[in-house]
């Protein structure tokens, strides 16, 4: 669609023209022959999973963001999950978030037994609008938390 596109564009699953014409790139990684060089020794050592690596990486990563601890996860998945735990959501709690997402930002909520809420951040959309979500949370009994995205 172009810059000024209106509403009677066909999308392109429909038959209408495409935005991109190349595949967009979900991420890019820049790995170094350090970064080859450490993996490597970590993968000759005794520890795979965990051990000074991870205790070594911890410490850098809270120094680097200015925070007195850090903690490391196998994934972001597994990480959401860890935020649900220690905001100490569970059955009864609700938890703001996009349906634009991964999967992941609502399981978490659901893996604490909370409820996941949808919320859309165009004030005008059919879910509301997201500040309207928020103000219908507060006035619900439960815990509010939004997942990050």
């Amino acid at each position: 669609m172009s810059a000024n596109a209106t509403v009677h564009e066909m999308l392109a699953v429909e038959g209408g023209q495409p935005v991109r014409e190349t595949l967009l790139p979900y991420g890019r990684q820049a790995i170094d022959d350090d970064d080859i060089q450490a993996v490597a020794e970590t993968l000759r050592s005794d520890w795979l999973t965990t051990g000074p690596k991870v205790e070594e990486f911890e410490e850098a990563f809270a120094a680097r963001a200015g925070a007195k601890h850090a903690v490391s996860f196998s994934s972001g998945t597994a990480a959401l999950h860890g935020a649900a735990f220690a905001a100490g959501l569970g059955p009864g709690d609700e938890a703001i978030t996009s349906p634009l997402t991964f999967a992941a930002t609502a399981n978490c909520v659901l893996y604490q037994g909370a409820t996941p809420v949808f919320a859309d951040v165009s004030p005008g959309s059919r879910a509301g609008g997201f500040w309207n979500q928020l103000a219908h949370a507060r006035n619900s009994p439960g815990r509010l938390c939004r997942p990050p995205l």
